[in-house]
């Protein structure tokens, strides 16, 4: 039924509010259909269906599916058709559930019935609607910090969301407060992540808890993926999976040729006879919709067959100067380092043993003068300080670097270490060659250690940035080797500063 054939909007509200309440397992999505006047996509469609029928629901899904989305929908929905409701959030990060949750629920309400909107105020601080002289009918959301003061909340139709729930910040303490809300038959709880990295994620009780229905998507079922199959690229949906994302990633990710719809998917599909163990734990979890397989690859920043692959130590340099300049100061029992970029290969310009910093600043010096005057970067703490001050007040082109600083592209890495890392990666990428034996070793076993993760950062940009973390530290790797990693950070220092410094004098990396 639709609102051509109900006459008012009376009548449309007491129609699915006898269809819910006889859980009609098609109600939500044709409510949504009818008071919101949105799309709702096939995988959309079961995801209704499941919380119709489903006291706990977990919705595994991989990129591009359109969860949040439907759930937003799914929020304001119910606060029409039950009474009394409350519908409760939480997130993983609290201000992407304010982004990709919130505001479309905020847009939702008040666009709802031909932009008529529905009883109530959308506020923002905490994000809610309220609605005079109905104070057990509501929306409101909250960081999983505080999802425990969600206890004790009751109402005759509770609906509680977890948003993100793979993320770290989503407990087991988050998921008893949260399931606390479920007192009967009528409540409803709805986990919705990507899935996580490995088995030790918070979210295995709930595979392992009869209690929990869970649905599972990956990215062929977007609406825009089945709908290019079949009627080629009118009318897609914006915000959703695209034929032409999925081969962008199987490219990055993967590296094989792409092998068709078909193909890919089978590889994909742990239930398929000829499911792949070996692809890139990225392509499980974003693209396959699972947790990656034990043998899956990791995403690295160094490919430990890239640094082998990069190690001359015959190499000459097609310059004698360098262009950029990495200076590492010794702590105690350490090595001052200095490594010189020339085009595509590192030299290892400098090395002293002890921190007789002085001595080390006036022979930096005094070798800087014998170049044109490069680009430097000085791990400026502590020890380095002093170091970085002298060599900048004689030459006044020093870089003050440190890692844990932010990052020159702060929407796409954490800090500058990992910043570092990537950028030196993409130069041996690009053919650049290590010569020193040191180097070699401490970025091989830098390579073995480090791997991404992702991370939000709530005030990067306007409304926060997803960036590439370290899983795996500077420290991890100092321990792993057995001595600081002298030779690598001068390194990565120098290829960092020769990227983001505009007036260097370098080659491009496509050289």
């Amino acid at each position: 039924m639709t609102t051509k054939t109900i006459d008012s909007v009376r009548d449309l509200g007491y129609h699915y509010a006898e269809r819910a309440r006889r859980q009609d397992p098609t109600w939500l999505e044709d409510a949504i259909e009818d008071y919101l006047d949105v799309t709702v996509t096939d995988a959309q469609r079961e995801i209704c269906r499941a919380i119709v029928e489903n006291e706990k629901l977990l919705v595994q899904t991989a990129n591009g599916i359109g969860k949040s989305f439907i759930l937003a929908c799914v929020t304001v929905v119910w606060l029409v058709a039950y009474h009394p409701a409350a519908v409760l959030a939480t997130s993983g990060t609290y201000p992407k559930l304010k982004r990709t949750f919130c505001k479309p629920v905020e847009s939702l309400h008040g666009r709802a019935l031909g932009g008529a909107g529905l009883p109530g105020t959308y506020k923002k601080s905490p994000p809610r609607i309220e609605i005079d002289g109905e104070p057990e009918q509501y929306f409101e959301a909250a960081s999983p910090k505080d999802a425990g003061e969600l206890e004790g909340v009751h109402s005759g139709y509770v609906l509680g969301i977890i948003e993100e729930a793979d993320k770290d910040d989503v407990t087991e303490a988050t998921f008893e407060a949260m399931e606390s809300l479920v007192s009967d038959q009528r409540d409803r709880l709805v986990a919705i992540a990507n899935p996580p990295e490995d088995e030790t994620n918070s979210l295995q009780h709930l595979y392992e808890d009869p209690t929990w229905h869970v649905v599972r998507f990956s990215s062929f079922e977007s609406h825009n993926v089945q709908h290019r199959l079949e009627n080629g690229d009118d009318d897609l949906i914006d915000g959703l999976a695209t034929l032409w994302k999925i081969k962008q990633d199987w490219d990055s990710y993967v590296g094989d040729e792409w092998p068709g719809v078909e193909q890919a998917r089978a590889w994909s599909n742990p239930d398929h006879p000829e499911f792949r163990t070996d692809m890139d734990q990225r392509w499980y979890r974003r693209r396959a919709g699972i947790v990656p397989p034990g043998d899956a690859g990791v995403h690295r920043p160094l490919d430990p067959e890239l640094v082998d692959e990069a190690y001359n130590p015959n190499a000459t340099p097609s310059r004698e100067t360098p262009t950029a300049l990495g200076v590492d100061v010794a702590r105690s029992g350490d090595d001052t380092v200095a490594t010189g970029v020339h085009d595509l290969v590192l030299v290892t310009e400098y090395e002293q043993q002890g921190t007789d910093h002085v001595t080390q600043e006036q022979e930096l010096a005094d070798r800087i003068r014998q170049w044109p005057i490069p680009a430097i970067a000085v791990d400026a703490v502590g020890e380095g300080s002093g170091l970085a001050d002298g060599l900048d007040d004689r030459f006044g082109t020093v870089h003050r670097f440190k890692n844990q600083a932010v990052a020159s592209d702060e929407t796409a890495y954490e800090d500058c270490w990992i910043e570092s890392l990537a950028l030196f990666a993409d130069y041996l990428e690009a053919g650049g060659i290590i010569t020193d034996s040191d180097l070699y070793e401490q970025a091989k076993i830098a390579a073995r250690t480090v791997t991404y993760e992702e991370k939000h950062i709530g005030s990067r940009g306007r409304d926060g940035a997803d960036v590439l973390a370290a899983d795996g530290r500077k420290d991890d790797v100092k321990e792993r080797l057995g001595r600081s990693p002298d030779h690598l950070d001068s390194a990565l220092m120098a290829v960092w500063v020769s990227e983001t410094d505009r007036n260097t004098r370098r080659l491009p990396l496509s050289w």
